[in-house]
């Protein structure tokens, strides 16, 4: 009886609360419910949009209609539950807060002013992509776009998956919140922003403190040049590397060597950034021939994808090799590279566009390639740049 007396009075006192000028659309975080007396907390963010759709994060639930005359609201929520479904009498509307009622329950919401957090994440140092270094889990990226957009891609050796949500950098606590993601992230809620530079951040979370360095665009080196580049111009296998327009100066320089290791980056399109792995070559050599076993390694992961080999005819005058001689090429150069002596070349193969430094005086050893491919019919790109880590 004195639960209900309580009730009764606190529904007196804010029922004259109640600004005309305030607009029930917008977006509000519901953080309580009062049933029979009993309070239970909430965590949900609720968007009732301008058109009368309700919306929980990127799901619409329903619909809602407000009688500014008779200070109702009729919700209909289409998940099918009890909790806001139905009229509701509007007991308060304000800028900051919202309560409205239904029978015995009563719900509170604060207003989420998103100017505020607009304003908020622009004068943070947070905006742009981010790559989170750790020694257990996959290649995560985490996107923090203006004005409060974030996704988080995560990128096994064979999938790419991606949520997203909201974000907020809130000044006065110095923290980053995230909503949208689910329980299991290894990021959610907010986080303590420890450190963050031009170049780096530091977020201390319940768990753990996870490092982050910013991506950087200009570090994937794009290849502008085209076919039409190509089109006076023929391939001349004497402007390479003498060395290389022999086949048994492969067969005898790879035969002094067990193995190559490639450092290798793979663009991410959804996180317009390049994750990284290793490329191992097995070297097997006979008098006549090379075999080379292209192994690729990730986190957790070793795969070999492809076998290349030369002798006995097989790759007979294929001055590339281990790569394949392309459709067009054309030497724009010579570089020093790691410490190598490097041909350049330009080439177009297909549907796709390389980029060799050739070792001058190592037949069949790269430096680097890079290889971009253009998927017209699925408008997707794949890019990915090998650099040569160790001979041994």
């Amino acid at each position: 009886m004195k639960k209900i007396v309580l009730i009764l009075i606190a529904q007196l006192i804010i029922g004259t609360s109640f600004a005309q000028k305030t607009s029930f659309s917008g977006e509000w975080q519901w953080i309580k419910t009062i049933k029979d007396g009993v309070e239970k907390k909430e965590k949900t963010k609720i968007k009732f949009a301008a058109d009368g759709t309700i919306w929980v994060e990127v799901f619409n639930i329903g619909n809602w209609k407000f009688n500014k005359a008779q200070k109702e609201v009729l919700l209909k929520n289409n998940m099918g539950e009890n909790e806001l479904n139905g009229m509701h009498k509007v007991l308060e509307l304000t800028e900051r807060s919202l309560i409205i009622q239904k029978g015995k329950e009563i719900y509170y919401f604060n207003h989420i002013n998103t100017d505020k957090i607009n304003q908020d994440n622009s004068q943070s140092q947070l905006v742009g992509t981010w790559k989170l270094n750790h020694k257990v889990f996959d290649e995560i990226f985490l996107q923090l776009e203006l004005p409060n957009k974030f996704r988080f891609i995560s990128c096994s050796p064979n999938t790419t998956t991606s949520t997203s949500g909201e974000w907020h950098f809130i000044p006065n606590t110095n923290q980053l919140e995230l909503a949208g993601t689910p329980e299991q992230f290894i990021l959610k809620g907010k986080s303590k922003i420890k450190d963050i530079s031009a170049h780096s951040l530091a977020l201390i979370t319940p768990r753990e403190t996870l490092l982050f360095d910013k991506v950087n665009p200009t570090d994937i080196e794009w290849l502008p040049f085209t076919i039409k580049d190509f089109e006076n111009t023929e391939n001349n296998t004497k402007q390479l590397p003498k060395a290389w327009q022999n086949d048994n100066n492969f067969i005898n320089h790879l035969g002094k060597l067990n193995g190559l290791l490639y450092d290798t980056k793979i663009y991410v399109e959804q996180a317009k950034a390049l994750k990284n792995a290793q490329i191992l070559k097995k070297i097997k050599t006979t008098k006549e021939s090379v075999s080379i076993s292209n192994i690729i390694m990730h986190k957790y992961d070793t795969l070999q994808y492809s076998e290349n080999y030369i002798g006995h005819l097989m790759n007979q005058n294929n001055c590339f090799f281990p790569e394949e001689e392309p459709g067009h090429f054309r030497v724009i150069g010579k570089a020093q590279l790691n410490g190598y002596q490097c041909t350049i070349i330009e080439a177009i193969n297909g549907d796709s566009k390389m980029k060799y430094w050739m070792i001058d005086n190592q037949p069949g050893v790269y430096a680097k390639i890079i290889t971009q491919t253009e998927n017209t019919f699925l408008k997707e790109t794949s890019y990915n740049v090998i650099t040569l880590s160790k001979s041994y």
